[in-house]
């Protein structure tokens, strides 16, 4: 709704609405131990409202969810790549990667 539209949010004096809302991520006792990686990048996400609006709308229009992320990804690469995690390892597969592009 909001990416369609120049809307705003109005201050909230009485406190109506309640406070502000967060995205948590759960995970089974011993996950981040096993794989760090996921774990690693799950933590590093990070979602401004504009963006999560933006993510919401395209896969409200599409039909096809790996197409939807896949769009979004491309429309935010600098964001995405931002949360990846990266080691010693990571940084030389990336170095490789920008070299063949």
């Amino acid at each position: 709704m909001f990416s369609n539209f120049d809307l705003k949010i109005l201050e909230d004096t009485k406190g109506v609405y309640g406070k502000a809302e967060t995205i948590e991520a759960v995970a089974r006792k011993g996950f981040s131990a096993e794989q760090p990686f996921a774990a690693t990048l799950i933590e590093n996400m990070k979602f401004s409202d504009g963006q999560l609006a933006e993510l919401m709308q395209i896969f409200k229009e599409g039909n096809d969810n790996d197409h939807s992320a896949s769009t979004w990804i491309k429309s935010n690469r600098e964001l995405v790549n931002g949360w990846m995690p990266v080691d010693e390892e990571m940084k030389e597969v990336i170095e490789t990667l920008e070299i063949l592009r």
